[in-house]
């Protein structure tokens, strides 16, 4: 706006000899896009008042068209609901937190809003002056995120949360495709270590088996127990729809364990590469060594995908990775019985299933 006011005032105190085009050009380009239709009207018509009461409807209009449409989404995926809490089964893409939400397979802004934003709208509608974000999730994941009906809620299930995952309780359940079959023992509760690392220019998590009680006490490494359960398994591809029940999932956790077990979660352009294949049979590369890049898929998934128009022409994926079951113990009191929320994967997620042949009806 301000850019704009000092043009209208050039243009009047300037004479017509003096004013060439390649000036008009400068501060052409200088000026918003949103503006240039504005400036090419008569300047007897153009009001300061007027143009910047133009601009500022303009924009709260957009900002609040964007918000409600995150909030509608939210709104539609609602699958649980109590006095305490809302359980919401998140789409890929939306931010729980920030100013943007981002589309993992692409790394662009989308049309939404993060939930954060839209709390006041969600309020509102929902009657819950005090509602907040219980239980976060990344953009990059879909599946449940848990929002809490006030301040009060919010603070029991943090500790519930934290109780449970001290205790090492496996109380969040993925359903994950991976690439490869892992190489932990099936169905059998397992403990390992993640520390966090600068490597490669980022932050970024190492599976470990060795634990250090120092680098615990200083937050750098956390003990994670998780059980892998295989629900589906195509041998001629190569590749599993696979069941996660973990007590922590910070720090990428699932997806760093299971690219430390051989079998990195399709989509995963962080972990995958610490992953290779000689004639078909996968060995583990060191990640101080491999840097993160974009996953290199067999050949085979590579067609089954194209044919079935799934994949891109840059052949990005998403990462199929979806939070399908929450348990919650004592919650929103003692003596409140276990809740269990579960959440179906969204449309995408279930044709890809299909399309690698990793569907079954009776698991989802």
């Amino acid at each position: 706006m301000q850019k704009l006011n000092l043009m209208l005032k050039i243009l009047r105190k300037a004479p017509t000899s003096t004013w060439s085009w390649s000036t008009w050009s400068y501060h052409k380009r200088h000026l918003s896009k949103s503006r240039r239709t504005e400036i090419n009207k008569p300047i007897d018509l153009l009001d300061d008042t007027s143009s910047q009461e133009i601009y500022c409807n303009h924009n709260t209009k957009k900002e609040s068209i964007k918000t409600s449409q995150t909030a509608d989404l939210i709104l539609q995926n609602i699958v649980f609901e109590n006095d305490a809490i809302v359980a919401v089964n998140k789409p890929l893409g939306i931010s729980a937190f920030g100013k943007k939400s981002v589309l993992n397979c692409s790394n662009t802004e989308s049309n939404l809003e993060s939930i954060q934003q839209c709390l006041p709208l969600l309020s509102e509608r929902l009657k819950c002056p005090g509602l907040g974000i219980g239980l976060s999730l990344k953009s990059y994941h879909q599946g449940l995120l848990l929002l809490c009906k006030d301040k009060k809620m919010k603070t029991k299930l943090d500790d519930c949360l934290t109780q449970m995952a001290i205790e090492r309780c496996q109380f969040l359940t993925y359903l994950a495709v991976t690439v490869g079959i892992p190489t932990c023992p099936p169905n059998t509760p397992t403990e390992i270590y993640i520390q966090r690392e600068y490597l490669h220019d980022r932050e970024i998590s190492v599976v470990t088996s060795q634990g250090s009680v120092t680098a615990r006490k200083k937050g750098l490494m956390i003990l994670s127990k998780f059980t892998v359960k295989p629900l589906m398994v195509n041998t001629d591809l190569n590749v599993a729809l696979l069941e996660i029940s973990i007590n922590k999932d910070k720090w990428d956790a699932v997806e760093s364990i299971l690219s430390y077990y051989l079998s990195p979660i399709l989509g995963d352009d962080i972990y995958s590469s610490r992953v290779y294949t000689i004639n078909g049979i996968p060995f583990a590369s060191s990640p101080y060594v491999t840097k993160p890049k974009l996953q290199e898929l067999p050949s085979s998934v590579v067609n089954v995908l194209t044919e079935s128009g799934l994949l891109t022409q840059e052949k990005r994926l998403p990462l199929f990775l979806h939070r399908h079951n929450v348990m919650v113990n004592r919650f929103p009191n003692s003596k409140s019985p276990p809740l269990v929320i579960t959440s179906k994967p969204h449309d995408y997620f279930l044709q890809v299933l299909q399309s690698l042949g990793l569907y079954n009806a009776n698991i989802m």
